[in-house]
Order: C-alpha cells, then sequence, then structure tokens
C-alpha cells in the first residue's frame, strides 16, 4: 500500500494524495449523520477502492466506494470528505450497517459479523482487481 496517513483538504495534501495513490489501494472517509435510533452509530467510514481510470483533463484516479458502488475522482473525495485516511478509526463501516432493529443482541453480532466479513470481501475483491492493472 502506498497511502500514508491522514491526507487533509489542501492542496498540498491533494498533490501528496495524487502522487501516493495507486490502483488497488484503499482510502477511508468519515462521514457524521444523523440517526433515527440510539443504537445506529453516529459516524461511519466509507472505504474507497482506488481503480485504473484516470479523470479527463488532471489525470487523477478515480475510486470507487464499496459501499454503494459509485465513483468520484481523488479530487472530489478530498473535497466532499475534507480528509482521506489510511485507516479508519472511531467509526463502523457504512457497507456493513446492520439495519434490523428487532434482533436480540446475540443475533444482531453475528448479523453485523456477517455484513462486515462481506464488506472485506468485497474491498478485497477491488483492491485485487484493480492492484493487477497496475
Amino acid at each position: 500500500m502506498s497511502i500514508h496517513g491522514t491526507y487533509k483538504d489542501t492542496r498540498r495534501e491533494l498533490r501528496r494524495l495524487i502522487r501516493d495513490a495507486r490502483p488497488g489501494d484503499r482510502l477511508h472517509t468519515i462521514t457524521d449523520r444523523a440517526t433515527f435510533h440510539p443504537s445506529q452509530p453516529k459516524k461511519v467510514y466509507e472505504v474507497w477502492v482506488v481503480t485504473n481510470k484516470k479523470a479527463f483533463g488532471s489525470g487523477t484516479y478515480y475510486a470507487q466506494s464499496t459501499a454503494n458502488g459509485g465513483e468520484l475522482s481523488l479530487e472530489q473525495i478530498l473535497s466532499k470528505h475534507r480528509a482521506v485516511y489510511e485507516t479508519p478509526f472511531g467509526a463502523v463501516d457504512a457497507a456493513a450497517q446492520v439495519r434490523h432493529e428487532t434482533y436480540n443482541d446475540a443475533a444482531h453480532r453475528a448479523a453485523q459479523a456477517v455484513a462486515d466479513r462481506h464488506a472485506e470481501e468485497v474491498a478485497n475483491r477491488l483492491s485485487r482487481q484493480y492492484a493487477s492493472s497496475r
């Protein structure tokens, strides 16, 4: 992995992110969100996998979200989320959210473990796919 540390929304950090990012690398963004139920986490992170596609004009890579499959350029991700992280902290994966309120604690933990495993498999698959195209 060539991504190191945190990249803030500044020109200098954007240039560093563009220089460091390679296809298959994972980027993490953290979002504060409104919740409807107290059991829902307020902070979620989203995993973005750098693709082998480049933006027309700027030549920066696109990254694909593991949560919804959408693609944004590295510039768009940094300006939208204000920071990109090498590893997430203090948040749960947005792609691995269990949304069933009727589960008891044990069932919820088991469902969350399955959702976490699925989200990790999606990220691994995308990383392998785009890293092989380097």
